[in-house]
């Protein structure tokens, strides 16, 4: 019998109760097959294997379990490192077929992405940072997730995985209605994916009784590790137009087009099966994060490897993923989620833009910074990039009609 769980926020810095591992998800009697598309750059900086973070991505897919993967596509978004030597080392490991699309230029990863669903051939597709590693169970996990909820919801078009940043359990517990939450009238948005749904420690909602699984949550706002229905998405398209560097709210851009369409969208927060982001080339100002060895055991069946691939990745890179430098990345984040929540409420856009002055020019807070390690000191250079950003947003606003956004087709 599945009894309740309840557990304080201190639980989720040491042991999740033993109520919340029984038997991994089963495999349901209906299945249909996955495609991975995964968008990878200089994410192999080593000759070997073990230093490369597209490497452990793939060792996990062969793992795993519960799940047909169909077609492995990998868009090569104009790496110059040892890419290609990793992708020619694992065609013949996956279990599935890895095709590589690449020409050696870089597109960007909306771009690249919407090139790589041109390839991907079964209905649903699972996307995937090219940083992350998978518990066996969490492709498998997802899909019967996606399979049980659009018999609730037919208007389902994705569902979110859980990830953890360098961890193996959830960071804090926050209300459900935070997790991807986004209101474009009132300009605000919280993701909180790598949170725990407060009201399920105390009273968990059941999607099947019988392996314990999770109900999903509704949300507005998904990130980097869904399953999706691959025609949904396909006709939406990520967003080819955005002008700035690191391709910042690509992702909602797409969850808002969906969410117009009528579709959508729920994160399944159970932490029996996740990704685990590694977030290469960005330094951990507290110092490289500590994986305890019987929670990697439980989660993974190793002991120590996450350890040393956290310290691997904890090298500062800007030559890989979608990394760019300090002022580029806050110029970024202002102006992106101006255009999206501006494309749908123009009042709604400028208000996150006042918010971001009072957090990044007058306070230069940690909250506008999240993780990162450092800060821009200058007021004066805060106020520039706030300004241009505020400036070219609204120019690219003025030309842009959402009603025409592109698509990549089907």
């Amino acid at each position: 019998m599945i009894q309740s769980a309840c557990f304080s926020l201190t639980d989720t810095r040491t042991a999740w109760p033993d109520s919340w591992w029984p038997e991994p998800p089963r495999r349901l009697p209906e299945q249909r097959e996955v495609d991975v598309l995964i968008v990878t750059r200089n994410r192999c900086p080593a000759a070997i294997d073990a230093m490369n973070p597209l490497a452990w991505l793939f060792d996990s897919l062969s793992q795993q379990e519960n799940v047909t993967i169909g077609r492995v596509v990998v868009v090569n978004d104009g790496s110059t490192d040892f890419t290609l030597d990793v992708i020619r080392r694992y065609q013949d490991r996956l279990g599935a077929e890895l095709l590589l699309v690449s020409d050696g230029r870089r597109r960007g990863s909306s771009q690249a992405r919407n090139l790589g669903l041109r390839h991907c051939t079964a209905d649903l597709v699972f996307l995937c940072d090219d940083d992350c590693q998978l518990t066996r169970h969490a492709l498998g996990g997802l899909h019967q997730t996606y399979l049980l909820q659009k018999r609730r919801d037919p208007a389902c078009a994705a569902v979110h995985l859980a990830f953890y940043q360098r961890a193996v359990r959830p960071e804090k517990l926050v209300a459900s209605r935070q997790i991807g939450m986004v209101d474009e009238r009132r300009g605000v948005f919280q993701t909180h994916l790598r949170s725990f749904p407060r009201e399920y420690a105390h009273r968990p909602r059941w999607l099947d009784r019988q392996s314990a699984l999770l109900a999903p949550l509704p949300i507005r706002h998904l990130c980097g590790v869904f399953l999706a229905e691959r025609r949904a998405i396909a006709e939406c398209g990520f967003p080819e137009d955005f002008p700035w560097a690191n391709a910042f709210c690509e992702e909602l851009e797409l969850s808002l087009r969906l969410l117009a369409r009528g579709r959508t969208l729920y994160h399944q927060p159970d932490p029996k099966f996740f990704a685990l982001h590694y977030k290469a080339g960005w330094q951990d100002p507290a110092g490289p994060a500590t994986v305890p060895a019987e929670g990697e055991f439980r989660c993974f069946g190793s002991v120590g490897r996450l350890n040393s691939r956290i310290l691997a990745a904890d090298q500062p890179r800007l030559d890989s993923g979608n990394r760019v430098d300090l002022e580029t990345w806050c110029y970024s984040k202002l102006i992106s989620y101006l255009v999206c929540l501006g494309r749908r409420s123009r009042p709604g856009g400028l208000r996150w833009m006042k918010r971001g002055w009072r957090a990044f020019v007058r306070d230069n807070s940690d909250q506008f910074y999240g993780h990162s390690s450092t800060k821009i000191e200058s007021s004066v250079e805060r106020a520039r990039l706030w300004q241009a950003a505020l400036r070219d947003g609204l120019r690219f606003l003025a030309k842009q009609d959402p009603r025409s956004a592109p698509t990549c087709g089907t």
